[in-house]
């Protein structure tokens, strides 16, 4: 249901390393919570779902890469026990809320990050969007968390223009869709 490297933007290529599943293994949810001080720092992360401090029972993941690295696209779809997928989408939620600003530290660099959320509406039975942006940047990263039932899909659609990764939202409601045919 992860979205093929013909939906992908022109000269996005798939990131082997990035592909990840869980096969035919579902284990049981388990919830431990993340510190504060990591995060938002999770949330610049391809596997962002980890903020909600929820574990899935299964999951599939992977990513592509623009030319010259020039964007990112990451995609995954989890699934839940239970109402776990509710409480991993409440946990999002307010995790954008209190990394509403702040500063990372990494690979060097110090960069004060905005992070903007708004609700998706007609995306699933609920969806989010947070964007990401940064003056030490150049454009920004669009994240969508999208339920569906016991799914979660989440994606990360980094961009170095203007758009700040808003093509991702078009993106994620495909993958959104077809978990929707699938249920």
């Amino acid at each position: 249901m992860l979205l093929a490297a013909d939906a992908m933007p022109k000269g996005f290529k798939l990131n082997s390393d990035g592909a990840r599943n869980s096969g035919d293994i579902l284990t049981e949810d388990s919830t431990s919570t993340v510190p504060r001080s990591k995060v938002c720092g999770i949330l610049l992360q391809t596997a962002w779902i980890r903020a909600s401090g929820i574990e899935g029972a299964g999951f599939a993941q992977n990513d592509y890469t623009g030319p010259g690295q020039s964007g990112q696209f990451a995609q995954e779809i989890d699934t839940f026990h239970g109402d776990n997928a509710k409480k991993v989408m409440s946990a999002l939620r307010k995790a954008f809320g209190s990394c509403a600003s702040f500063t990372d530290k990494s690979d060097g660099m110090t960069a004060k990050v905005k992070i903007v959320r708004t609700a998706v509406p007609g995306m699933g039975d609920e969806a989010i969007k947070a964007v990401e942006t940064s003056p030490a940047w150049q454009g920004g990263t669009t994240l969508v968390a999208a339920r569906v039932g016991n799914a979660v899909v989440t994606t990360l659609y980094n961009s170095s223009g203007k758009d700040k990764g808003a093509a991702g939202v078009k993106m994620t409601k495909a993958i959104v869709e077809g978990v929707e045919s699938a249920q």
